[in-house]
């Protein structure tokens, strides 16, 4: 169901799917659903990739998602989802991707994300703590405005939320992409010699 164009929140599950493996819903319009109570009340041992982006979603991420062992993409991205990342997500051993960006989480971010070598987005969300000193911790981790704006004293100008660039405003953007400030053809552009890398290889 995938941008659908339907409305309202999503119903909740209570069923044994033993075979689902994707349950892919995104773009919902209308009503907010509450995240906190579980939607999804099901045995679901082979569901690999849940992703459920911009659906008006609030509330917490369940514990009971800390069961669904062979998931491989949580994409949580672009909800009001809020409170701490749950540590009960620590023991997903097959996750590979993991967006959680575009919400309102607290707290520090978890040691067991930045210890992994998954690929994670936990960009624009409202952290007190990030624990590291760079946007990208490495090309598998995009924190960019990542810290609440009540703690953005003292940090790493691009995790502070509501970053906004120091130029003014333009028209057009021009991009050395992999090398230093040029001109071309009486343009001007601008270095990109950042060795992060892509977001996601």
């Amino acid at each position: 169901m995938e941008a659908s164009g339907l409305i309202g929140p999503i119903p909740s599950v209570n069923v044994t799917l033993l075979n689902l493996t994707y349950i892919i819903i995104s773009d919902l319009n209308g009503d907010e659903t509450n995240f906190t109570q579980p939607l999804i009340d099901a045995s679901l041992p082979n569901l690999e990739r849940l992703m459920s982006r911009s659906c008006n979603l609030i509330g917490e991420i369940p514990a009971s998602f800390g069961t669904f062992t062979s998931i491989k993409i949580l994409d949580l991205s672009f909800n009001r989802l809020g409170g701490e990342i749950s540590e009960n997500l620590s023991t997903l051993d097959n996750l590979t991707y993991l967006f959680l960006n575009g919400n309102n989480f607290t707290g520090k971010v978890p040691s067991w994300i930045l210890n992994t070598k998954e690929n994670n987005d936990l960009s624009y969300n409202n952290f007190t703590d990030t624990g590291v000193t760079g946007c990208q911790q490495s090309n598998i981790m995009n924190l960019f405005s990542s810290i609440a704006r009540v703690n953005n004293s003292g940090i790493v100008p691009c995790l502070r939320s509501q970053t906004t660039c120091a130029a003014g405003p333009t028209h057009s953007v021009h991009i050395n992409c992999g090398g230093e400030i040029t001109k071309f053809n009486g343009t001007d552009y601008d270095a990109d010699n950042n060795q992060a890398g892509p977001v996601v290889e």
